[in-house]
């Protein structure tokens, strides 16, 4: 269970400087009080532009994210530093486009995929597959195209390759799934800045009675790929090893070395994910943490607005704002319901002292109790057997992407901050 939170210490705030000139006010003389708005502010602004950062990995000077492209612009210097710093990830300046080139705290983690634009949900595997050779194809492309000519060059590329065809990817345009999975990459793409629509309408391209046209953004494309060493250099390693061998880097042996990449994985840790639990640090990691606490927390909270909330079991950094993640918890509709109904579930496991495991089949039950229910309140056909096991499905990727539970071979193990989850009011 979770136990109550430890304190978190913060550094004391400086006493104001006093102004022996007034009647009798004890206030900040003038140039006193413009210092200090300017620090505010200045503050103020290097919290947005770091947490657009962490959000959008990749910010445009013009778009959606235009002001807080300004403001990264603006505080360029310090971000770079203090990224580099604390997280070791790098920060790069290029024409019209900042980048953050993020190294991963593990690379294990299956549940950060690509989301689709248009449903929500995660990228499936083969549209994994045909992602990689959509950008293979734009690279060799002018700088204007259109959705037809890429997706002819991908079914000719597709087609040459016999490892796809061993692996069961086939890719034909005479087929409109085969389109619609083209439009859902190109949106992607969309998305991260790849591509802009200039004209024409991607519907149309899918029942094969149109076409849309595209600008490349090549700085974007060239930046899209982070990593230390490039994967065509990797083919004979197993999948593990290469996964391992992209992020390598030669680091001196000495104790301030491994210091700072224990700093950098502890960070990374807490920026990307929800919780960080104790019992999935190392020895040398749990002893880092345990002496610099303080300061790591302090720095984080500072420069974020996260708020850290330390417990028993770990540490998780809570948003006021709400907006600095990815998967919500609650969310309204169908899904988030159900979502927070399933967490209670198993938090209600976790409290009563029994066996906290549930295997796939009685997560499937419930789940079947659940759909009778609240049948006039979520969505209609959910009932039938094959949306119903969907959502299941659904709901615990969402409760493993928030580290609130883990799933061990038939196993599904809630994880002590799921009880922080409970349904209020009559539900």
């Amino acid at each position: 269970m979770i136990d109550s939170a430890v304190r978190v210490e913060k550094l004391p705030s400086p006493e104001p400087v006093r102004s022996t000139n007034t009647r009798g006010a004890q206030r900040l003389p003038a140039d006193g009080q413009l210092r200090s708005a300017s620090a505010e502010t200045e503050s103020t602004e290097r919290q947005t532009a770091l947490r657009a950062l962490l959000m959008h990995a990749i910010l445009p000077a013009g778009g959606a994210h235009a002001d807080e492209y300004r403001l990264v612009q603006r505080h360029a210097a310090y971000l770079h530093d203090w990224l580099a710093r604390m997280a070791g990830w790098t920060l790069v300046f290029q024409t019209d486009l900042v980048r953050l080139r993020k190294t991963p705290a593990t690379l294990d983690d299956c549940t950060r995929g690509a989301i689709e634009c248009s449903s929500g949900q995660p990228l499936p595997r083969r549209r994994y597959a045909l992602l990689c050779l959509v950008l293979a194809i734009l690279e060799n492309e002018d700088r204007q195209t259109t959705l037809e000519q890429v997706a002819r060059r991908t079914q000719l590329a597709a087609s040459a390759e016999p490892r796809l065809k061993a692996g069961g990817f086939e890719f034909d345009l005479a087929e409109q799934d085969c389109r619609r999975d083209m439009v859902s990459v190109i949106r992607l793409l969309e998305s991260l800045h790849v591509m802009v629509r200039d004209d024409g309408d991607d519907q149309q391209f899918v029942r094969g009675t149109g076409d849309a046209l595209y600008r490349i953004n090549r700085a974007v494309l060239t930046s899209l790929l982070c990593v230390t060493h490039p994967p065509s250099t990797l083919s004979r390693l197993s999948w593990k090893e290469r996964l391992s061998a992209l992020h390598e880097t030669e680091m001196p042996d000495s104790d301030d070395v491994r210091n700072r990449q224990i700093r950098h994985q502890l960070v990374r840790r807490l920026l990307d994910n929800p919780v960080l639990y104790f019992d999935l640090l190392t020895e040398q990691e749990l002893d880092y943490l345990t002496s610099q606490r303080s300061y790591l927390l302090n720095e984080i909270a500072s420069e974020t607005g996260l708020v850290p909330e330390v417990r028993k079991e770990g540490i998780a950094l809570l948003d006021p704002e709400g907006d600095l993640t990815d998967t919500g918890l609650p969310e309204t509709g169908t899904r988030g319901h159900a979502t927070l109904l399933m967490a209670e579930w198993l938090a209600n496991r976790l409290r009563s002292g029994a066996e906290p495991g549930v295997s796939w089949s009685e997560l499937h039950a419930r789940m079947a109790e659940l759909t009778v229910e609240h049948a006039g309140r979520w969505r209609r056909g959910i009932e039938q057997p094959a949306a119903r096991q969907s959502l299941a499905y659904d709901v615990i990727a969402r409760l493993e992407a928030l580290g609130l539970l883990e799933i061990r071979g038939d196993q599904i193990l809630p994880r002590p901050a799921i009880a922080r989850y409970a349904i209020g009011g009559d539900q």
